[in-house]
C-alpha cells in the first residue's frame, strides 16, 4: 500500500464559507481549521482569505514607490501596520506578501504547534472535517450529541470482533472503504473457521 501524504486527509474537504475545495496534486494546504468558529475555512492567503486588489495601491513619493494598504477606511504603509500590531516589519511584511489581508496581518503570532498538539483541537478539528467532507487523520468515530457517528463499529470494537489489530482494521478501512473492509474481514473469518471445522 502507498504511504499517504501528509494532507491527504483534507483532500475532498471544501471551505465552509466560500466552497473553496482542495483537490489532489494541489501545491500546499489551502484549508485551515479556525478554532474560533470551529470551521474549515480558506487558509490565509487563498480564496475567501485572499486580500483583495483594491485593498493595496502603490503611492510614489519623491520618486521611491512605497506601497500602502487599506485598514478600517485608512491608508498604511507596511511600517506603520507593524507599529500598530506591535509586530515585528519582517513578520507583517511576510503576510501581505502571501496574500493575506490586511487584518489577517496584524494577528498576535502564537505557538501554533503547541495549539495543534493538544487533543481538544485534533478532536475539533477532525469532526469539522468531516462536516467539509474531508477524512480525517485519525479515523476514531467519536460520538458527538446530534451528530452521527462516522462508522457503524469503532475501530476497537472491529479489532475485538475480527481478532485483528486496530492498525490493521484501520488500515483497511483506508485502503477499501468501510464497507468492502468489513465483507473481506467477514469472508477472512468464515474462511478461517470452514479450515478449523474441517482439521476438527
Amino acid at each position: 500500500m502507498a504511504k499517504r501524504r501528509v494532507h491527504e486527509c483534507w483532500i475532498g474537504a471544501a471551505c465552509e464559507y466560500c466552497g473553496l475545495r482542495w483537490e489532489r496534486g494541489t501545491v500546499g494546504k489551502l484549508l485551515r481549521f479556525d478554532m474560533a468558529d470551529d470551521a474549515i475555512v480558506c487558509a490565509r492567503g487563498f480564496g475567501c482569505a485572499r486580500r483583495r486588489p483594491e485593498h493595496e495601491r502603490v503611492m510614489v513619493k519623491r520618486g521611491i514607490e512605497r506601497r500602502q494598504y487599506l485598514l478600517e477606511g485608512h491608508w498604511y504603509s507596511e511600517t506603520q501596520l507593524a507599529d500598530l500590531a506591535e509586530l515585528s516589519r519582517q513578520c507583517v511584511g511576510k503576510r501581505l506578501e502571501a496574500g493575506w489581508t490586511v487584518a489577517d496581518a496584524l494577528l498576535p503570532v502564537y505557538d501554533r504547534g503547541h495549539l495543534s498538539r493538544s487533543s481538544d483541537y485534533k478532536r475539533l478539528c477532525s469532526l469539522a472535517l468531516r462536516r467539509a467532507g474531508g477524512a480525517p487523520a485519525k479515523v476514531n468515530p467519536t460520538v458527538v450529541r446530534g451528530r452521527p457517528r462516522k462508522y457503524g463499529e469503532s475501530i476497537t470494537a472491529l479489532a475485538q470482533r475480527f481478532g485483528k489489530a486496530p492498525a490493521t482494521i484501520y488500515k483497511r478501512i483506508l485502503s477499501h472503504g468501510y464497507d468492502a473492509a468489513i465483507r473481506r474481514l467477514l469472508a477472512e473469518t468464515q474462511t478461517a473457521n470452514d479450515a478449523q471445522e474441517v482439521a476438527a
